[in-house]
C-alpha cells in the first residue's frame, strides 16, 4: 500500500506536504519508505536542498540516496528532454529496482512527484502511471485559490484515469504558494474562503480535504509531527489502507 503525493505544478508545497504525510504515517506505526522517483535541476540525488534530501530526511532512514531518487538529472528540464541533454534513456526498470531495494521490509510506501502529473518520463509513461503500477492511491496538493477546486477536480481525473485513484486533497495556504520560498510572509486570507473550499472539494470528490497550516521549520521532526496532527493527515494514511 502507498500514496503518491502530486499537484499540477509540484514545488515546495508538494514536497512539504509529502513530508508530513510520512510525518503522519510514522506516528501511526507505519515503516515508511520514501521516495520521489524523478527529479530534474538536481547534480546529484538527495542533494542538500532536493525535495529528495527532505523526503529522505522525513522518513527517517538513511536510504541510499539512488534508491530515493533513482532517477535524477541535472538540466532545468522535464525527465525527457533532461535525460536527453545527459545522454540516458530512462527505463521503468530502474524504478521497480529501488523501490523493491527500499520495499521489502516497509509497510507503506510514499512517492513525492517532483516533475507533474502529466509529464512523461518516458514517451508513454507517466508517474501516475508508475503509482497505478505500484498500486498506489493519490493524493493531490493544492493551493488556496479561486481556481482551487478546479485543480481539484483535474488531478482527481487524471488519477483515475491512470489507475491510481484519488485518497484525499491537501490544500496549502497562501505560505506555501507556488514560487514562495519556504517560511516567507504571507498575505492576509480568508480563513471562512478556505473553510468553504474544504467543504466544497471534500463533497464534490467524496474524500478527506486537509488543510495543512504553515510549517515553521520542516526539518524539525516534532513541529512537522504536529503540523501532520493539526491538519488530520493520519486519514489520508489510513485510506491508503484500504
Amino acid at each position: 500500500p502507498g500514496l503518491v503525493v502530486t499537484a499540477l505544478v509540484p514545488d515546495m508545497a508538494t514536497t512539504v506536504a509529502a513530508a508530513a504525510l510520512i510525518a503522519a504515517a510514522i506516528a501511526a506505526g507505519e515503516n515508511v519508505a520514501a521516495m520521489v522517483p524523478v527529479e530534474c535541476d538536481v547534480d546529484d540525488p538527495c542533494e542538500a536542498g532536493s525535495a529528495g534530501a527532505l523526503i529522505r530526511w522525513a522518513a527517517g532512514h538513511l536510504d541510499d540516496p539512488r534508491h530515493v531518487t533513482p532517477l535524477a538529472f541535472a538540466a532545468p528540464a522535464g525527465p525527457l528532454l533532461a535525460a536527453q541533454a545527459a545522454g540516458v534513456l530512462p527505463h521503468l526498470a530502474a524504478l521497480d529496482r529501488a523501490r523493491a531495494a527500499m520495499g521489502e521490509t516497509r509497510s507503506l510506501l510514499v512517492l513525492c512527484d517532483a516533475i507533474g502529473p502529466l509529464e512523461p518520463i518516458t514517451p508513454s509513461v507517466t508517474l501516475l502511471d508508475v503509482a497505478a503500477r505500484w498500486g498506489l492511491g493519490t493524493v493531490a496538493v493544492v493551493p488556496v485559490a479561486p481556481t482551487a477546486i478546479g485543480e481539484a477536480r483535474a488531478i482527481e481525473a487524471l488519477a483515475r484515469g491512470a489507475g491510481a485513484p484519488l485518497v484525499g486533497v491537501v490544500l496549502v495556504p497562501p505560505t506555501h504558494r507556488r514560487g514562495a520560498a519556504h517560511g516567507e510572509p504571507c498575505a492576509e486570507w480568508d480563513v471562512d474562503a478556505a473553510e468553504a473550499l474544504r467543504t466544497t472539494i471534500g463533497a464534490l470528490l467524496d474524500c478527506p480535504v486537509a488543510m495543512l497550516a504553515p510549517v515553521d521549520d520542516v526539518h524539525d521532526r516534532a513541529v512537522l509531527r504536529e503540523a501532520a496532527a493539526a491538519a488530520g493527515l493520519g486519514a489520508l494514511v489510513a485510506r491508503a489502507r484500504r
